[in-house]
């Protein structure tokens, strides 16, 4: 198995914010805190250290979470053991709980965090650094989470139900798995990740539970803690905040000013609404809006609240309440000591829009680290791939930009046609020119002939590319093969493709290759070369 590292800008996978924030452009330097550098985490940790925090109450969850897994992974309680003192920090990254992790950053992320985690022990061990990752239990976009794509197929757990998405019943989980078994035929390791599968999806009711098993099965032994927090402890803790709120509607207004000058130069990532919180219950998760009258109403339901009434059911039931997405990286900073967050470059985008709110709230602003990228490709294809001539870092460059050069490389007719056109334009000009001596109308007649000409000779040239794509019919089927791996269906393939399409082949060395390899604060793609 080899492994090589491309630098982010060879790759064209970020857009333009994302690359200005790796490459430190100063028109962006006012929507983040702190630098993403090893050398920047002693700052953020003295202001952590003077941020109010509820220790106890964290540790507590914890613990109830995890205390199943302690006989097995007993890493688990000493990491909360460790969170209970307090130079413990965290590092975190968040997802919805997707059915088998979903597209494979899904473990990128969660490898970047604990890298990350592990590189901060090293280099500060006067203070100690757990990784978490954080479920996002109470999001309700179900087609974002409900299937997988592996081997060119997309499989789905056919559930319909609404509501958050942690909350959600396990049941039909059974008829995926199978679909999925299916699929994976009888690789060494197809059994092992069938049976944590099914130990996750048929062993659980709901599916946070069943997501927290899936990623404690991969990564429980490195110390990662997985935090649902639907929990009423924890959000009686963020009530301060959901009062506010409801009542002043502040992070409309701020969150509104910070994207109206980050819009300026960068395509905003979200908008906030007045109301950024959901009314949440059972198979229910609704946006609050407030009419004209001053009531609160529940979006798609009859329910409707005076502010009192709203005030007084946050104070006494807050975990009835859901931050959105704008609020919600809020929520996680009053939760965790946190000192970093691991994310995509979407979500990146949007916490740059919350540093405002963060600081009208006197609220933390963690560090925001790029998650790592991966690539796994067959090591045939790309030896193929580089046999043509081409570099690693032009896998990352459409078929059709490649497959020209490669076949300008090899006959290069269209140079030759475009001598032909140049010569005959020139030739036909210097007739034109002749023929308007004798009468100008004549002109226009010898250049629509020209035309005819070159139009032939457009036709020629299609004609002759046609004929070198079916004389080089292998080779360019080769370079297909190999972009086909990098961008199936064209998604770069942490974005579509499941972990299920190389686990069972490669088994656990899969994981352990990405966590030894990928480097938290690099900015590379890690490639691995089965």
């Amino acid at each position: 198995m080899q492994v090589h590292q491309i630098p982010l800008s060879d790759s064209g996978i970020y857009g333009k914010l994302m690359m200005d924030y790796i490459e430190g452009h100063p028109q962006l330097r006012p929507f983040y805190k702190y630098v993403p550098a090893i050398d920047s985490f002693p700052d953020v940790v003295k202001e952590r250290s003077n941020f109010p925090f509820h220790r106890e109450v964290l540790c507590a969850e914890l613990t109830d979470q995890h205390s199943r897994y302690f006989t097995e992974f007993p890493v688990l309680q000493q990491q909360i053991e460790l969170l209970k003192q307090e130079n413990t920090f965290t590092v975190t990254t968040g997802h919805q709980p997707c059915v088998a992790g979903g597209p494979l950053y899904f473990l990128y992320k969660i490898i970047t965090t604990i890298r990350l985690a592990k590189s901060l022990n090293d280099r500060y061990p006067e203070q100690k650094v757990v990784p978490v990752f954080w479920m996002g239990a109470e999001d309700h976009d179900l087609d974002e989470i409900n299937s997988v794509f592996v081997f060119g197929k997309t499989v789905k757990w056919g559930t319909r139900q609404t509501g958050a998405t942690g909350r959600m019943s396990t049941e039909g989980m059974d008829a995926f798995v199978q679909e999925l078994e299916s699929l994976l035929g009888q690789e060494p390791f197809a059994a092992d990740v069938l049976e944590k599968l099914r130990k996750a999806y048929l062993g659980h009711a709901n599916l946070a539970d069943a997501t927290r098993e899936f990623v404690l099965q991969l990564f429980a032994s490195e110390g990662l803690l997985v935090l649902d927090a639907d929990r009423p402890s924890l959000k009686k803790i963020f009530a301060r905040i959901a009062r506010e709120e409801v009542s002043t509607q502040a992070a409309f207004r701020i969150v509104n000013a910070t994207s109206e000058k980050l819009g300026e130069h960068y395509k905003l990532q979200v908008n906030p609404r007045e109301i950024n919180l959901f009314y949440l219950d059972e198979q229910l998760r609704e946006r609050i809006v407030l009419d004209e009258k001053g009531h609160y109403e529940i979006v798609h339901t009859d329910l409707e609240f005076t502010r009192e009434f709203l005030i007084d059911l946050i104070d006494h039931q807050p975990e009835r309440f859901s931050p959105n997405v704008i609020l919600r990286p809020l929520y996680q900073e009053m939760i965790l000591p946190n000192l970093a967050y691991i994310g995509g470059p979407g979500e990146l985008a949007y916490w740059m829009q919350l540093k405002d709110m963060f600081e009208h709230y006197q609220a933390s602003f963690p560090i925001l680290v790029p998650r790592n990228n991966g690539l796994i490709l067959p090591s045939r294809p790309l030896e193929k791939f580089q046999q043509l001539g081409f570099d690693k870092k032009d896998m990352f460059r459409s078929y059709d930009e490649l497959s020209k050069v490669w076949l300008s490389g090899q006959e290069n007719l269209q140079d030759d046609i475009t001598k032909t056109t140049d010569a005959v334009k020139a030739a036909y000009d210097q007739l034109a020119a002749a023929f308007a001596k004798t009468d100008p109308t004549l002109a226009a007649s010898v250049q629509a002939e020209a035309q005819k000409v070159i139009n032939g000779l457009d036709n020629l040239s299609k004609k002759g590319t046609a004929a070198l794509k079916r004389k080089h019919e292998v080779a360019l089927n080769q370079l297909k093969t190999l972009l086909d791996k990098v961008n199936p269906d064209d998604e770069p393939q942490e974005r579509l493709v499941n972990f299920l399409q190389f686990y069972p082949k490669m088994g656990p060395e899969m994981i352990q290759v990405f966590l030894q390899e990928m480097n938290p604060l690099s900015f590379e793609m890690t490639v691995v070369v089965e």
